[in-house]
């Protein structure tokens, strides 16, 4: 029978929240793209200089696989080193592409910039022209991307997401995409491991738990006897006599006579006598006798036999619980880590990446064709997605280079920037966003030359010089 939960209000919707699963929502980011467009928080990046990349050539030498990228890595750890900034830009549309890559407008970061793609790319040209600056189309639609790219499977015998992989089904078609990255500083990264180090123990508890599981069985038999006897006698005897006698005589006499007194006196006299004779005799006597005689005899006996028989048997277990849920989290930090420590080494950027397109079936084709290229074997950590449309925000606008972050009340317990339409990437990640072609596109060519010394060209002018001079005295 189901039980409903009691509460105060009864309008308050509880919901049971395990910690475990907390955890791994905040580390995946989920919902993040859900997230209202008209409530985020805008950072600008206006001041940046564009340079044109026209052509690019390779070493003939090189082969397909995704050591490519280790060259435009080291061209990002470059940048991540000094101005902290960089931004990658592919305008598409029924001419070709352009594509732009750019940095601060700071003293010296332009041509450094510039320098340090042709010595990478040796042959390479780039355009540093200001009448073909970008942005020029205005698009009304525009989304932002979330989420880790990662390489696909036997990368390292070809590679698979170069450039042209977006380009060919897009063919024709007017987009832009708009990659926007601001490099960690060394503290802040190493602030972010440790926070993720943190996390991680507080996790490992939840992991794995012993459990130890016991059942006993016990038998007690037990006897007692006991027996009593008690034998009370009491004699009592009294006696009262009791004598009384009493004696009582009363004798009482009266005389009258009247006469004359004497013959002298002749005068007449009365004469009154009385005698009154008593007698009382009271004679009492009490005997009282009282004989009390009292015998009690009391026996007790008591006799206890107790015996006791136990048998105990008793059954454990004991079993280790694993809690999957957590132990992925503690894996999935254990990643996180890693990525990071990555990045101490070649740079850790903030990157928004931002699609661009006149009409929506357009912008939606896009999306799915950057999330095919971008996802790899372990984009599943946090997964490329998209936001809602941008158009409902007028305030956004993608021609000033913004970074777009969540309201201020939303709180990420590793780090701050990882609230916002941006994720945080290692160099290395970074330049899977930053593809470029193998081959050539409309509108880019691309050549593979062989690799000489830094000396070639001195020695190929020597040589010039001596056919001159053969020709002449001939």
């Amino acid at each position: 029978m189901e039980q409903k939960l009691q509460t105060y209000n009864n309008d308050l919707q509880v919901q049971e929240i395990k910690l475990d699963k907390a955890i791994q929502k905040f580390l995946e980011r989920q919902n993040y793209e859900h997230y209202d467009i008209q409530k985020v928080d805008i950072e600008t990046n206006e001041d940046i200089d564009f340079i044109k990349i026209s052509h690019i050539s390779y070493d003939r030498n090189q082969s397909q696989a995704d050591l490519n990228l280790i060259d435009f890595q080291q061209l990002l750890s470059a940048v991540a080193s000094k101005s902290k900034k960089f931004v990658y830009m592919i305008e598409s549309s029924s001419d070709g592409i352009d594509l732009y890559i750019g940095t601060t407008k700071e003293p010296d970061n332009n041509t450094f910039l510039k320098d340090t793609f042709e010595g990478i790319y040796s042959g390479s040209t780039l355009l540093d022209d200001k009448k073909r600056e970008p942005f020029l189309n205005n698009m009304k639609h525009s989304k932002a991307m979330l989420g880790i790219p990662a390489l696909k499977r036997d990368s390292d015998k070809e590679y698979k997401q170069s450039l042209e992989k977006i380009l060919f089904p897009m063919q024709g078609k007017t987009f832009r995409i708009v990659l926007v990255a601001q490099s960690y500083d060394l503290s802040t990264i190493q602030d972010i491991i440790s926070n993720y180090q943190t996390l991680g123990s507080e996790l490992h508890r939840f992991v794995k738990q012993s459990r130890n599981e016991q059942e006993s069985h016990a038998d007690s038999q037990g006897i007692t006897l006991t027996e009593g006897s008690s034998i009370s006698n009491t004699k009592g005897e009294s006696q009262s006599q009791t004598s009384s006698t009493s004696t009582s005589s009363s004798d009482s006499t009266t005389h009258t006579s009247s006469g004359f007194r004497a013959i002298f006196e002749k005068t007449p006299f009365t004469s009154n006598r009385t005698s009154t004779t008593s007698t009382s005799s009271s004679e009492s006597n009490s005997k009282t006798t009282s004989t009390n005689q009292s015998r009690t005899n009391s026996t007790n006996e008591s006799t206890s036999s107790n015996k006791n028989n136990t048998k105990t048997d008793t059954l454990g277990i004991t079993f280790d619980e694993i809690n999957k849920s957590a132990e992925y989290c503690e894996n999935l930090i254990d990643t996180y880590i890693e990525r990071f420590q990555k990045g101490l080494n070649h740079g850790m950027w903030n990157s928004s990446l931002y699609i661009q397109a006149e009409n929506e079936s357009v912008l939606s084709e896009l999306e799915h064709t950057l999330k095919s290229v971008y996802s790899g074997d372990e984009s599943y950590y946090e997964s490329i997605r998209f936001s809602k449309n941008m158009i409902e925000n007028k305030d956004i606008k993608i021609e000033k280079l913004p970074m777009l972050y969540f309201d201020k009340d939303i709180k990420h317990p590793v780090h701050p920037s990882f609230v916002g339409f941006s994720s945080a990437l290692n160099t290395e990640e970074l330049s899977i966003l930053s593809a470029l072609p193998n081959n050539d596109v409309e509108g880019l060519s691309v050549s593979k030359i062989s690799s000489f010394g830094l000396t070639q060209s001195k020695n190929i002018d020597k040589y010039k010089s001596i056919m001159s001079l053969e020709k002449i005295t001939k």
